[in-house]
């Protein structure tokens, strides 16, 4: 299936269908995405198996998931022969590691289990493997910078939001948030190597927490990062490959900023609402961006992706 194309019945047949909030999802996440097909309209109220309509424009299916109406004749065919794909380099990288180490179960064999359920048309498992799927595909990702303490709730989990002005890099030509649903975060903070043996190099992070291990290619090998160093590399020059911590968008948006509750603040990241409020001013005022005059923001919701 070419992108946006409408499927042929074949395809149709047998692809993995899902619906309602979880297809509007899903769509929004391939748009774009080569050999992905649109969302789908059912005309009756008997699922992908009446006549079926192309959604042009994704707004309206937005529209109906915002007001909670309609979602029921939303339908999704995840393309079965792209899940059968990422279950065979599933299949082979899980080989690799119990052939390398006996040490327990990887994240391949995790990711195998989500493809297996998928493919059984089990409802949970196949939107989060074609989120991950689509967007990969669809090759976007964006690395993005957090201070010490906001890396470290990150990495912690105790952070699942995050607010930036709706300007520059953080939004399209009409004005809408540039990173959409399903696409992926890397996190960016202070970070530096402690060893190096071959290919193979320690990392630390400022932030704290637990060091890790990172293999790189030839090539990443020969960057001018790569070289240990006793002293912290500011997170601008983090490279991928180094980030500890990736992060799934599930919620895209822009708001006009106002103080926040102090569940929202720690949703965030911070003790209460004035802590959120003075870092954002501290970092924000001097653009113009301060709380006070209620600036329009991007609002990224996440959640720790597999890895």
């Amino acid at each position: 299936m070419s992108a946006q194309r409408m499927p042929t019945q074949a395809e149709l047949s047998t692809a993995l269908w899902l619906s309602g909030e979880a297809a509007i999802e899903v769509a929004t996440a391939a748009e774009g995405a080569p050999d992905w097909p649109p969302l789908m309209r059912s005309v009756g109220e008997l699922g992908p198996e009446v006549a079926l309509m192309p959604v042009v424009q994704l707004d309206e299916a937005h529209r109906a998931r915002a007001a909670r109406v309609g979602l029921d004749s939303y339908w999704y065919p995840v393309p079965r022969a792209r899940v059968e794909r990422a279950q065979a380099a599933a299949r082979y990288a899980a080989e690799q590691h119990r052939l390398r180490s006996a040490a327990g179960p990887s994240d391949w064999s995790v990711w195998w289990a989500l493809l297996e359920s998928a493919m059984r048309g089990e409802s949970g498992p196949l939107r989060h493997v074609a989120l991950k799927l689509a967007v990969d595909d669809r090759k976007t990702e964006h690395g993005m910078l957090f201070q010490d303490a906001l890396a470290r709730a990150l990495a912690q989990g105790t952070k699942s939001v995050t607010r930036r002005p709706a300007q520059g890099a953080m939004v399209d030509e009409a004005g809408k948030p540039r990173i959409r649903v399903g696409d992926l975060i890397w996190v960016r903070e202070a970070w530096r190597i402690t060893v190096i043996h071959g290919l193979e190099c320690g990392l630390a992070y400022r932030a704290g927490g637990s060091p890790r291990v990172a293999i790189v290619s030839l090539e990443q090998a020969g960057s001018a990062v790569f070289r240990a160093s006793s002293t912290w590399r500011p997170s601008l020059h983090m490279p991928r490959w180094a980030a500890r911590t990736v992060l799934r968008v599930t919620e895209s948006s822009i708001e006009q900023l106002q103080e926040l509750d102090d569940v929202e603040a720690r949703a965030e990241g911070f003790a209460d609402s004035q802590a959120f409020t003075n870092a954002w001013d501290a970092i924000y005022r001097d653009s113009g961006h301060a709380i006070g005059t209620r600036p329009r923001v991007v609002v990224l919701r996440f959640k720790a992706e597999l890895k």
